[in-house]
Parts: C-alpha cells; sequence; structure tokens
C-alpha cells in the first residue's frame, strides 16, 4: 500500500478497533491484501479473525465475488452494514436503516415518568435528553424526513402528556409554533430538521480549508475543487450521502464570509467575499453566462484579468455588468502564501459554529417583543411554560373550548383575558374558598388587584417575575375553591360552581376534568399544597421586581 493517500488505489480507514478497507474489485488486489493482513498476523502476534469480517462485493458478478470472499476467508454480506454505529450504505438511507437508532431512543426512555412532571419539567427533559439523542448520527448523515417524524411524534407526545403516544386533541400548540427559538415566540425546542443540516455544515466547513487528515484529502480530490471541477458540482456518481450534505451548501455559504488569501478554497460567485452581497445577486445577467458557476476565486482571477468561463454573445446587460466587474476586481490582489479565512457573516472574529448558524436559519423572522417578558424572569419554568401558553392564547378555557367544538358544559364564557383579570366567577370562587378565608376580600373582578389594565400584555410588561408566580399562585387555589364547592352544598348561592355540573376549566394549567374524581376536600386541600410553593417564590420575587 503506498504512504499517499490520494494517489493511492487502497484507502484505509480506522477508527479504534474498526477498520474499513476499500480497493478495487480484482482477485490479485484480493490477494495482495491477504498476504499484507497475514504478514501483519505472523511479525505482530494477533490473530485476525475473519469470521467476524465481512467482505462486501460492488457491482461484482456472483461467482468471481464468491472466489474473492473465499481467497479472503470472509463471508460474503451486503449494505447497510453498521459501523461506528451508523449505517454504512453505498445508497439512499431508508427509514429501516434507522431502526437500530429509533429503538434505542424507545428503549432509553421506556422507564421515564413524564406524566409525573410539570410541562416546564418536561420542556427541560426534551430540550436536554430527547432532542441531543439522534446528535451524533445527524452529525454525519441526513436522516430522512420520515425519521425525523418519527422522533418528533415521541417527543411531542412527551411534551404534552408525558407518554409515548398522543393525539392531536392533547397537544396545546402547533408543533410549528413549538419548535421556533423562543426569541422568535417559539417554545425553544430543537428543529431536528434544521439543526441536523447544521451539523453537516461542519463537513463543507472541512472541505473550505486545506485538506490535512486523509478523508479530506480523498473528499477534496472527488468532491472539492481541482483542474477539473469545482466544489458544489453535481455528478451522476455522487453517492446519497454526499449530496445530503451537499444540500446544506447554500446555507453554509449565505451565513459565512471570506478574507481571502489565496482564493483557492472561497467560490467567486457565491460566497461573500467581495462587499455586502455575493457577486451572483450583486451581476446577476453575467451570472447566467457562467458555465462554471462554482469556480473559485484563484481560478477566476488570473492576475489583473478575470477568467470567468462564459457563454459566448453576451447580452448588452451582461457585457456591461462584465465591465463593471472587470474594474471592481482591479483592486483585488490575491496573497498565494495566506490561506483563506472564513468567519460567520457580520462576526469577523467568530469562527464558524453549527450552534450560530442554527440562530441565523430562523433570522427572516420577526421577533416576539413579549418573549423577554417570558423567559427573561427568576419565575419557575413551569411557570413561564404557562404564561407562553397564555401569550398565545392556547389555554383551555371554556371559548377556546368551543371553539374546538369540544364537549364542554360550562356555563362561564369565559375567554383568556376574561379568565384572569375580569371573571367574576374565578373571584367569587376564591372568595368562597373555605381553607383560606382571606380571599373573601379579594375585590371582584379580580382585574381590580392590578388597577384597570387595557390589555393582558401590558399587565404582564412589568414585575413580569412576580406577577407570573402570583397569577399561578391564585390559579392552583381556583381549582382548590372548584373542588372545595364542588363538595360543599350548604352555600350554593354564594358558590358560582354549585349551579352547573362537575365541569371546570382551569383556566392556569388548561386542565380540563368533565367529572373530578377528587372533588373532594382532600383534593381541594392538595392544590392549596400544590400552590405554597409559588407563594414563596412569589414573596421572593416581589422583592427584587
Amino acid at each position: 500500500m503506498s504512504s499517499s493517500f490520494p494517489s493511492s488505489s487502497l484507502p484505509v480507514l480506522q477508527y479504534a478497533d474498526d477498520t474499513l478497507i476499500i480497493l478495487q474489485g480484482e482477485l490479485e488486489q484480493i490477494i495482495c491484501l491477504k498476504n499484507i493482513l497475514s504478514s501483519f498476523s505472523s511479525f505482530s502476534g494477533l490473530h485476525i479473525n475473519f469470521d467476524k469480517s465481512t467482505f462486501i462485493p460492488l457491482n461484482i458478478p456472483p461467482p468471481i465475488a464468491a472466489e474473492m470472499a473465499s481467497t479472503l476467508g470472509c463471508p460474503i454480506s451486503s449494505f447497510p452494514q453498521p459501523y461506528l454505529g451508523l449505517p454504512l450504505t453505498a445508497t439512499k438511507i431508508r427509514i429501516s436503516d434507522l431502526q437500530p437508532l429509533l429503538n434505542r431512543f424507545d428503549n432509553y426512555f421506556a422507564g421515564w415518568r413524564g406524566h409525573l412532571l410539570s410541562q416546564g419539567g418536561r420542556e427541560v427533559l426534551v430540550n436536554a435528553v430527547q432532542s441531543n439523542f439522534p446528535i451524533y448520527s445527524m452529525c454525519s448523515i441526513l436522516l430522512p424526513k420520515g425519521a425525523i417524524d418519527i422522533i418528533d411524534a415521541k417527543r411531542r407526545a412527551f411534551l404534552w402528556t408525558g407518554d409515548k403516544k398522543c393525539s392531536g386533541a392533547a397537544c396545546k400548540a402547533p408543533w410549528d409554533l413549538v419548535l421556533l427559538p423562543k426569541s422568535k415566540g417559539g417554545l425553544g425546542i430543537k428543529d431536528l430538521h434544521v439543526q441536523n443540516k447544521c451539523l453537516l455544515q461542519k463537513f463543507l466547513l472541512k472541505l473550505h480549508e486545506p485538506p490535512t487528515a486523509p478523508w479530506q484529502m480523498w473528499f477534496s480530490n472527488k468532491y472539492g475543487w481541482s483542474s477539473s471541477s469545482n466544489l458544489g458540482d453535481v455528478h451522476s456518481s455522487d453517492t446519497a450521502v454526499w449530496l445530503g450534505i451537499l444540500d446544506g451548501l447554500p446555507d453554509f455559504r449565505h451565513f459565512t464570509s471570506v478574507q481571502v488569501g489565496d482564493g483557492a478554497y472561497t467560490s467567486f460567485w457565491h460566497d461573500h467575499w467581495l462587499g455586502g452581497a455575493t457577486l451572483m445577486h450583486s451581476f446577476p445577467a453575467l451570472y447566467s453566462h457562467s458555465r462554471q458557476s462554482n469556480i473559485s476565486v484563484a481560478k477566476a482571477i488570473f492576475g489583473d484579468s478575470l477568467s470567468l468561463s462564459l457563454h459566448p454573445r453576451l447580452t448588452a446587460a451582461a457585457t456591461a455588468e462584465l465591465n463593471s466587474l472587470a474594474t471592481l476586481i482591479s483592486d483585488v490582489r490575491l496573497s498565494p502564501n495566506r490561506r483563506d479565512v472564513r468567519h460567520m457573516r457580520g462576526l469577523p472574529s467568530t469562527a464558524f459554529s453549527s450552534a450560530i448558524s442554527y440562530s441565523l436559519s430562523f433570522s427572516h423572522l420577526d421577533d416576539d417583543v413579549f418573549a423577554p417578558s417570558i423567559w427573561h424572569n427568576a419565575a419557575p419554568s413551569r411557570c413561564r411554560s404557562f404564561l407562553w401558553l397564555v401569550h398565545h392564547h392556547k389555554l383551555n378555557t371554556n371559548a377556546r373550548l368551543r371553539e374546538r367544538r369540544a364537549n364542554n358544559y360550562g356555563r362561564c364564557p369565559s375567554t383568556l383575558l376574561k379568565t384572569f383579570l375580569t371573571c367574576s366567577c374565578f373571584a367569587i370562587g376564591l372568595r368562597n374558598f373555605g381553607p383560606l378565608s382571606v380571599f373573601r376580600f379579594l375585590p371582584s373582578p379580580l382585574s381590580n388587584l392590578f388597577g384597570t389594565p387595557p390589555s393582558l400584555d401590558q399587565v404582564f410588561l412589568t414585575r413580569s417575575s412576580a406577577l407570573l408566580s402570583l397569577l399561578l399562585f391564585f390559579g392552583t387555589f381556583g381549582n382548590a375553591a372548584m373542588l372545595w364547592s364542588s363538595e360543599t352544598s350548604m352555600r350554593p348561592a354564594m358558590s358560582p360552581f354549585a349551579a352547573v355540573p362537575p365541569t371546570f376549566i382551569c383556566g392556569v394549567t388548561g386542565c380540563r376534568t368533565s367529572k373530578p374524581k377528587s372533588a373532594s376536600r382532600t383534593g381541594a386541600l392538595f392544590y392549596v399544597i400544590d400552590s405554597l410553593s409559588f407563594s414563596f417564590g412569589f414573596l421572593s420575587l416581589i422583592s427584587c421586581a
């Protein structure tokens, strides 16, 4: 085997105890490899177990493949093959090829008891554990959309119900909204489709640098810039894995800019290297005449002249743009001894990062001005998750349940704003709650606690941490008031819950019980104990708000 890997016909990729040898499908090559391995075994004392190795022929007739396998002493196998925990295949990866990954996902989370956690706690686990589980695979291959959809279904079910499966009726918000970053109005759950493409851009970064590792040399010779091809050109022999990586090339170049040195690893038309925009967008008519759209800067600029490989008979607009481009390029001087330096666009001192690339993938969306009031406070995670539902009008109030045509017998036509600020039923229920008679002094409606705010958003914009804990504190007592009143029939005139069936829409937690089995004083006291924790949060937050 030659030590000059790029020109060698026998490349070897070795990681830990896994070795992958690729060679031409000739019997002489198999005999040579067998002799090399036997020599290594004799002088090292290490025995090679050929029975545990596999021989995978590609485009070789079966009789010749059988003879090769017999010579090598390995059983014949086929793709896909597990290699370093990933499916190794020469064709497009199917969902069935990733079934081991999906099985590991199910087995890992089988013992979780998500229904014992609050929604805020489940959000933390979804982002910190479930969303990071397939990262190793996403760093190497572009996962099929169907595989990501299966993982998303499991994440969605755990987020909203804590179980493995859930129906659409159990989801309080659209999944597309949940996947948006918090600054854009979403819940901050990772979008695996976008994250997969951003992670694969690390490969593209390596191909925009001088190769040092053997695999870089192999990729650069096959797909990178050379005398006969350019990075980004599509060939009939391109594999599905490479096409998946190449799919993220436009976004990679859009999010980065280049300080040109020798220009060998900078795209002349598509990279941001001269001015604020790409030359493709600055000179569209001239670009349409280019026969090598992925040409590098080093190839395009030859001394003081341009060598763009254009189609003949340029239009008048293309000729004018060519003259303007020549004038612009006249001041450019390449430095053969200095390499190109690529950084995040608009951040000259920041190297490429997949995390920054993921954030920039949502930069075209408008920021949610209310997001800082929700997330930038010291309230517990369940409080902030609740306020996010309030902000997006996703709580199961009576009005929303009627819009969704759900079976609801509540008489109070409370909307989201009415539940917290103007609902007299909510305030009367708190005042008539026996264990804490202090709530009898609450004004009716409850909005008098906050003055006369014109809108819900303006209420939360100030003292968001303290007010958030206070509202959730009141809401859990509202549940307790319902349960207490459902059993206490001695004061039917004083309780708004005595005149309606045992149906309650919790305006704070979004829980709906058509026939609450725990409609007793025990259940009411449970809500009291649960809400006491928020009183301590409120007392500590009101002092710093």
